[in-house]
């Protein structure tokens, strides 16, 4: 998700950069760590040239919920399911 925000803003040469994203802090419930409403990631990149390279820092949120059906082709009930966007993104190195 925070890589598609990256990718709007550098265009299509943002798809040949190498990337190394990290997970900095997340809401982890106890019940299911991947039920979380929030989280905060890195993305540090370089251009296959060198010639850019930095990194940056963001928030992602929970924005709603969509009705959905775990498995196709039999009768199973709808299921919520979260939504996220991304809230803040910056530019740190």
């Amino acid at each position: 998700m925070v890589e598609r925000e990256l990718w709007m803003q550098h265009g299509w040469d943002w798809l040949s950069y190498g990337k190394v994203g990290q997970t900095l802090a997340m809401d982890t419930p106890q019940e299911d760590e991947y039920d979380a409403d929030w989280a905060e990631v890195r993305i540090d990149f370089e251009a296959p040239d060198g010639y850019e390279a930095g990194a940056y820092a963001a928030r992602v949120e929970v924005a709603g919920e969509v009705l959905t059906q775990w498995r196709s082709g039999e009768e199973h009930p709808l299921e919520p399911v979260k939504q996220y966007q991304v809230t803040q993104l910056h530019r740190v190195a």
